[in-house]
């Protein structure tokens, strides 16, 4: 075997491998964009109920320094922010 015949050998693999990669994103991106989506909320949205409610700190005459009060925290994701965009405008700005 030439040394020429073996980087065609291999440079063949190697836009073979390109092609099976480049293939294989299509059929992810086209095919199952939807499944993946869906998998990725599913790990990323969720709600849930956090109970942390910790005890006064108090100074030396008992006086609270820091209180435990219940807090609201609330998230928003791009898909959401874009929905209630659109909707709140009549017409399209761009």
């Amino acid at each position: 075997m030439t040394a020429a015949l073996k980087v065609h050998i291999a440079l063949f693999l190697f836009i073979a491998a390109m092609i099976a990669m480049a293939a294989r994103l299509v059929q992810l991106e086209v095919e199952e964009k939807d499944f993946l989506q869906d998998q990725g909320d599913a790990r990323t949205i969720r709600m849930q109920k956090i109970n942390a409610h910790r005890g006064m700190i108090l100074d030396r005459r008992g006086d609270p320094l820091a209180v435990s009060s219940p807090v609201v925290s609330f998230g928003q994701t791009q898909q959401s922010y874009r929905t209630m965009k659109a909707e709140s405008v009549p017409w399209p700005l761009a």
